[in-house]
């Protein structure tokens, strides 16, 4: 699957991306169907938002957010 066809399917989520995609505590059809068309389990799928997370810290680190903590 190439970088087209996966912003194509991630075109189905409600902001066009897994990263803005609720937790797994709300039922979302359109983000578990992305997840299947995309073959990523549940599973795959907190250990992805976890990663995006630390990115967003490291971000924030970097860009010298509040007291650079």
């Amino acid at each position: 699957m190439d970088k087209k066809q996966i912003n194509e399917i991630m075109e189905e989520t409600c902001f066009e991306s897994l990263a803005y995609c609720c937790s797994l505590e709300k039922n979302c059809p359109f983000r578990d169907s992305v997840l299947k068309k995309l073959g990523l389990t549940k599973k795959d799928f907190v250990a992805l938002k976890e990663k995006f997370n630390n990115n967003l810290y490291d971000l924030i680190k970097m860009k010298g957010g509040k007291n650079g903590k």
